[in-house]
């Protein structure tokens, strides 16, 4: 036997869906819009707008695709995953890919390795204060040497100059 679901409301819950997801896109573009002028290590407008891009493109093309295989079940289920996996995996790598590439392969003007690493300078003290003990650590970590972490006996950090 084969079971099957219909309903004859289903478009009223399936615009209000595209509206939300439309008008997301169109603010998530208009956000990109504003902020295209942040300084270019932190501006990710380009790389979401590329993502908005691909997400459009792809559903542009599986629309058409998904209502001439509607009758056919088999097709009908594997485009719908081939569209998921796409947006998802496409969003991902745009999102994600530069960021590596940055981290791992570019060099600074220098010359040497974009990667970074925390390093102590093995100052470690501990001075009870009234909710208990506190450990502090000097670091050498970013431009200011004098900056310093103190961590609670409780699990919580503080960051202090």
């Amino acid at each position: 036997s084969i079971g099957t679901c219909s309903s004859t409301n289903g478009l009223a819950f399936l615009i209000p869906l595209i509206v939300i997801d439309a008008l997301m896109l169109v603010y998530a573009l208009y956000l990109c819009f504003v902020t295209r002028k942040v300084s270019a290590e932190f501006q990710e407008g380009t790389w979401i707008t590329a993502s908005i891009l691909s997400i459009l493109q792809i559903l542009v093309l599986s629309i058409p695709i998904l209502v001439i295989v509607d009758a056919d079940n088999n097709a009908f289920y594997f485009v719908r995953v081939a569209v998921i996996f796409l947006v998802s995996s496409t969003v991902t790598m745009l999102i994600f890919f530069p960021k590596i590439y940055k981290l791992h392969f570019l060099k600074t003007q220098n010359g040497a390795s974009r990667r970074t690493g925390f390093r102590a300078t093995g100052q470690l003290s501990t001075t009870p204060n009234d909710s208990g003990q506190r450990m502090s650590m000097n670091s050498d970590r970013g431009s200011d040497p004098a900056r310093r972490t103190t961590m609670d006996s409780d699990g919580g950090r503080r960051f202090s100059i």
